[in-house]
C-alpha cells in the first residue's frame, strides 16, 4: 500500500487538508463553517465529479454551475455571481483546476463568502492570493486576500485521471511558482527553503508522474511539492515569470500551464547574470550546474511544449508584448529592456535551448525579415582568442543551439574555433524545397543572405577576414550556404555542406558568377537521400570546380555526417592535419553503434 502523508494545518490564511478522502474533509469542513446553502463550480468536463459533490452534500446542496472556463471571462463571473445570489448561497465548493479555482476567487470579489477549493491539478493556484478576469482583449490582474479559499482540500487520488500532457504543464506551473519565488526580493529564507524543497520535489517525480499515472505515492508527492510552491508564490511578490506569463497568455489568449511550461527554462537563463545566488540554490536544487537547460530538457522528456510559436505566438505580438513588459512594474533581480524581453520571446517561440552560460550576439539585421530580427549563437574559443572562425547555418526544424552542438562534433579534434551559428524564422530558411523556383524562395534566401553579410562585417570589426572563415552548413543550412558563396564570390578557409545543393532548378543552379579560386568545399550526402538526389550534389561540385573551388564530394554511411570518419577527416586535412587511422575509424564505428541503439 503506498505512503499518502495526511495533515491538517493552516498556511496564508487558508485551513489545509491534504491526503484525506475528497469527501470526507469536504462535508467536515462545510459543517464546520456552518454553511447551509452551497453550490458547486466546476467546469464542463468535471461535471460529474460536481454532481457527486452535490449528492454528498444532499440537503446543504442548492445546485451545480459547470459553466468555468479558461481565461476566467467577464461574462461568465457576472452570471455566475447571478445565480449564486439567486440560489441563495452561503457558500461555495470548486472542483477543478485552474479554471474552476479561477472563477470561485473571481466571485469572491463581488460578494465574500465561505469557499472551498478542491483542486484537480497541481498549479498551485488556490493557495495565492492572485486573480484574473478576462475583460474584451486584455485580462485584468489582481491580489487581495479576500479571494483566498477559506479551505483547501488536497486528495491525491483526484488527479489519478490527469492526461500526461496536463500532468507535465501543470507541475511546470508549480515549478515556475516556487522558482519565481526565489527571485523575489519579499521571499524571506524560511520561504525560500521551502522554495527550494518544492523544486527538488518537483523535479525528481515530475517525469514518474508522467509515465506512472497510477502510481498515487508519486501522485501524492508531486501534489505535496505545489502545495508548497503554491504557499511560496502567495507571499512573494511578482517577479519576471509570472509578469510575462500574464502578458502572453493573459492578454494573447494562450493556456496559461503551457506558456508556464515554455517561458520557465527562458527565465531563468536570463535572471542568471544578476540573480547569481538563486540561481545556485535552483541549481542544487535540481542537480545541475545549468538549471535552465536542465529545465528545458526535463520539458523535453516529458513531452511538454518547447514552443510558443506552436501555442499561437506569432512574430508580430513580440515586440508588442515585450513593450507591455518592459514598462510594467514587478520585482525582479534583473531589470530587462525591450530588446532583451523581445529576444527572449523570440527564443521561446522558436524553442531554443536556454543556458544560464550561453553568448549571444544581438540581431543581426533587425529590419530585414524573416530572419533578421533573431540573435545568433556563439560557441567554442572566444572571439578574441581564436584564430579562426566557423559560421554555422542549420537545417529546416533545428536550431543555432543545436547546430552549435553538431559544430562541437564536427570539429572536437581539432584546434577549437570559434562558432557563431545563425538562427532562422520558424526554423527553417526557406519555404519551398531547395529545387523550386528561385523567385518562391527569394525573399527568405535574401534575408538569409543578409544574415550571413551582417557575420561577416561584425567579424570583420574584429579583425576577421574571409580567408579565416569556413562556412559549414546542413540540409537546407547546406544550400544557404552554397547558394551565399556562388553569388558572392570568396577567398574562404573552407566551406562545408552537408546533405546540400545549390538552390533552384537545375538549369539556373548552373547560372552563378561567384569567384572562388582555390576555396576547399567538402559536400556531403547520403546516397538514399529522398530530398537531396546524388545528380544535384555531384552537379553542385561541377558548378563550384567551374567557379574556381576544390570540391570534394564524400558518401557517408553514418547516422550523422559528424559521426563519419571520412567527412571528418575531409574536415581535419581542410584545417591541415592529419587525417585518423583505423584505430579511430573502429572507435567511430563503436560510437556510430551507440549512436544507432539510443536512437531506436
Amino acid at each position: 500500500m503506498p505512503t499518502i502523508p495526511t495533515f491538517d494545518e493552516t498556511r496564508n490564511g487558508s485551513q489545509i487538508s491534504f491526503g484525506r478522502a475528497w469527501s470526507d474533509a469536504m462535508l467536515e469542513h462545510v459543517r464546520r463553517l456552518g454553511l447551509r446553502r452551497v453550490a458547486v463550480i466546476c467546469t464542463p468536463g468535471r461535471y460529474e465529479l460536481a454532481e457527486r459533490a452535490q449528492e454528498l452534500l444532499a440537503d446543504r446542496g442548492v445546485g451545480v454551475l459547470p459553466i468555468a472556463c479558461s481565461h476566467t471571462p467577464r461574462e461568465i463571473v457576472d452570471e455566475t455571481c447571478s445565480r449564486l445570489d439567486g440560489l441563495g448561497a452561503d457558500g461555495l465548493v470548486t472542483i477543478g483546476g485552474g479554471s474552476a479555482i479561477s472563477l470561485g476567487k473571481a466571485t469572491q470579489l463581488s460578494r465574500s463568502r465561505p469557499f472551498v477549493a478542491i483542486p484537480t491539478t497541481y498549479s498551485g493556484f488556490e493557495m495565492t492570493d492572485t486573480f484574473g478576469i478576462r475583460e474584451g482583449n486584455q485580462t485584468i490582474f489582481g491580489r487581495e486576500d479576500r479571494v483566498r479559499p477559506t479551505v483547501v482540500v488536497y486528495d491525491p487520488s483526484l488527479t489519478l485521471a490527469l492526461p500526461r500532457s496536463i500532468t507535465a504543464c501543470s507541475l511546470f506551473t508549480a515549478l515556475a511558482h516556487a522558482v519565481d519565488a526565489l527571485y523575489a526580493s519579499t521571499t524571506s529564507a524560511r520561504l525560500q527553503a521551502m522554495a527550494a524543497s518544492a523544486i527538488t520535489r518537483l523535479a525528481v517525480n515530475l517525469p514518474r508522474a508522467c509515465d506512472e499515472p497510477d502510481n498515487l505515492e508519486v501522485r501524492a508527492n508531486v501534489m505535496r511539492g505545489a502545495y508548497q510552491a503554491g504557499t511560496v508564490h502567495g507571499s512573494a511578490s511578482t517577479a519576471l515569470h509570472h509578469q510575462l506569463a500574464r502578458s502572453v497568455a493573459g492578454d494573447l489568449g494562450l493556456p496559461y500551464p503551457d506558456t508556464h511550461t515554455v517561458l520557465l527554462p527562458h527565465v531563468v537563463a536570463f535572471n542568471a547574470s544578476i540573480a547569481r545566488r538563486a540561481t545556485q540554490a535552483l541549481g542544487r536544487a535540481l542537480g545541475s550546474r545549468d538549471p535552465s537547460a536542465s529545465l528545458f530538457d526535463l520539458a523535453l522528456i516529458v513531452d511538454a511544449p518547447t514552443r510558443l510559436d506552436r501555442l499561437g505566438l506569432t512574430a508580430e505580438r513580440v515586440r508588442e508584448t515585450a513593450l507591455k513588459v518592459a514598462a510594467a512594474r514587478f520585482d525582479n533581480p534583473r531589470r530587462p529592456t525591450a530588446a532583451q524581453l523581445e529576444s527572449l520571446l523570440h527564443d521561446t517561440r522558436l524553442g531554443r535551448r536556454p543556458s544560464v552560460d550561453a553568448r549571444r550576439w544581438p540581431a543581426l539585421s533587425p529590419y530585414r525579415p524573416p530572419h533578421g530580427s533573431l540573435e545568433a549563437a556563439l560557441g567554442g574559443r572566444s572571439l578574441e582568442r581564436a584564430r579562426r572562425v566557423v559560421v554555422l547555418v542549420h537545417g529546416e526544424g533545428n536550431t543555432a543551439e543545436r547546430m552549435l552542438m553538431t559544430g562541437a562534433r564536427l570539429f572536437e579534434t581539432l584546434e577549437e574555433p570559434a562558432f557563431v551559428a545563425v538562427q532562422a524564422e520558424d526554423r527553417s530558411w526557406f519555404p519551398h524545397r531547395f529545387d523550386a523556383p528561385i523567385r518562391d524562395n527569394e525573399q527568405a534566401i535574401t534575408s538569409a543572405h543578409d544574415q550571413l553579410d551582417a557575420v561577416f562585417e561584425r567579424l570583420g570589426a574584429l579583425g576577421f577576414g574571409r580567408h579565416q572563415v569556413v562556412l559549414c552548413g546542413e540540409l537546407q543550412g547546406a544550400c544557404i550556404v552554397l547558394d551565399y558563396v556562388a553569388r558572392r564570390g570568396g577567398r574562404y578557409a573552407g566551406v562545408i555542406a552537408l546533405a546540400g545543393a545549390l538552390l533552384g532548378p537545375l538549369r539556373s543552379a548552373f547560372h552563378h558568377e561567384g569567384a572562388l579560386r582555390g576555396v576547399p568545399v567538402i559536400l556531403g550526402g547520403a546516397l538514399d537521400d529522398p530530398w537531396v538526389p546524388r545528380s544535384r550534389v555531384e552537379a553542385t561540385a561541377e558548378v563550384l570546380d567551374s567557379l574556381g573551388a576544390e570540391a570534394k564530394v564524400l558518401w557517408y554511411h553514418a547516422p550523422r555526417p559528424e559521426l563519419d570518419l571520412d567527412v571528418t577527416n575531409a574536415v581535419r586535412e581542410m584545417f591541415g592535419k592529419r587525417p585518423r587511422g583505423d584505430r579511430e575509424r573502429e572507435r567511430d564505428r563503436d560510437r556510430d553503434r551507440d549512436y544507432r541503439g539510443r536512437d531506436r
